[in-house]
C-alpha cells in the first residue's frame, strides 16, 4: 500500500499524491478541472472538465493528450518538439484527425482511402485534403462546401457547392480566378491592379471587368470580341 498525501495550495489547487508504483497527482483547480498525473513510464494527466471532457495526457516521447468527449470522440494529442500541439482524433467511423495549433486549430484527417484532410476553425470549418496525386483541397462549410486545390503547377483552386461549382485559382503571377459551373464556366479574376474579371463560357467567353474608377466592362467572344 502506497503513501497518499493531500494538500491545498494558496491558489486553491488540490494535489493528491500517491506513490503506488509511481507518482500520481490529482489536481482540482478553481475552474473545476481535475488532473490525474501518474508517472508509470511517463507523465500521464487525466483531466475532467466541467463539460464532461476527459483528457489523458502522457509524455512517452512527447506530450500526448487522449480526450474522450460526450459524443464518443477520442482525441490523441502529442507534442513532438513542444512547440506544436498535435491532436489525433479517432472517431466511431474510423476517421483519424490530426490537429495542430500553429496559429490556429488545424485538423489533419486520414481516412481509410488514404486521404488526408486538414481542417482549421478560425471563422468556419476548413478541410485541407491531400490526395494520392498531390492535390490539396481546402473545404470550408460556411454557407457551402469550398475546396482549395493546389496542383503541381502551383495553381490554387477554390471550389464551393452553393448553387454550383466555384473554383478560385491563384496563379504564380498573382491572378485569382473564381470559376462557377451552374450552366457554364464562370471565371472571376482579380489582378494586382485591382481589376476584376468575370468570365463565363456557355456559348462564348464573357468578361466582366471592374476597374479602380468603378467602371464595369462586359466582354463576350462568340466569334469575336464584343465590348458593352
Amino acid at each position: 500500500m502506497g503513501c497518499s498525501t493531500s494538500s491545498t495550495t494558496s491558489d486553491g489547487l488540490q494535489h493528491l499524491l500517491t506513490t503506488s508504483g509511481g507518482l500520481q497527482h490529482l489536481l482540482t483547480t478553481s475552474g473545476g478541472l481535475q488532473h490525474l498525473l501518474t508517472t508509470s513510464g511517463g507523465l500521464q494527466h487525466l483531466l475532467t472538465t466541467s463539460d464532461g471532457l476527459q483528457h489523458l495526457l502522457t509524455t512517452s516521447g512527447g506530450l500526448q493528450h487522449l480526450l474522450t468527449t460526450s459524443d464518443g470522440l477520442q482525441h490523441l494529442l502529442t507534442t513532438s518538439d513542444g512547440l506544436q500541439l498535435q491532436h489525433l482524433l479517432t472517431t466511431s467511423g474510423g476517421l483519424q484527425h490530426l490537429l495542430t495549433t500553429s496559429g490556429g486549430l488545424q485538423h489533419l484527417l486520414t481516412t481509410s482511402d488514404g486521404l488526408q484532410h486538414l481542417l482549421t476553425t478560425s471563422d468556419g470549418l476548413q478541410h485541407l485534403l491531400t490526395t494520392s496525386d498531390g492535390l490539396q483541397h481546402l473545404l470550408t462549410t460556411s454557407g457551402g462546401l469550398q475546396h482549395l486545390l493546389t496542383t503541381s503547377d502551383g495553381l490554387q483552386h477554390l471550389l464551393t457547392t452553393s448553387g454550383g461549382l466555384q473554383h478560385l485559382l491563384t496563379t504564380s503571377d498573382g491572378l485569382q480566378h473564381l470559376l462557377t459551373t451552374s450552366d457554364g464556366l464562370q471565371h472571376l479574376l482579380t489582378t494586382s491592379d485591382g481589376l476584376q474579371h468575370l468570365l463565363t463560357t456557355s456559348d462564348g467567353l464573357q468578361h466582366l471587368l471592374t476597374t479602380s474608377d468603378g467602371l464595369q466592362h462586359l466582354l463576350t467572344t462568340s466569334d469575336g470580341l464584343q465590348h458593352s
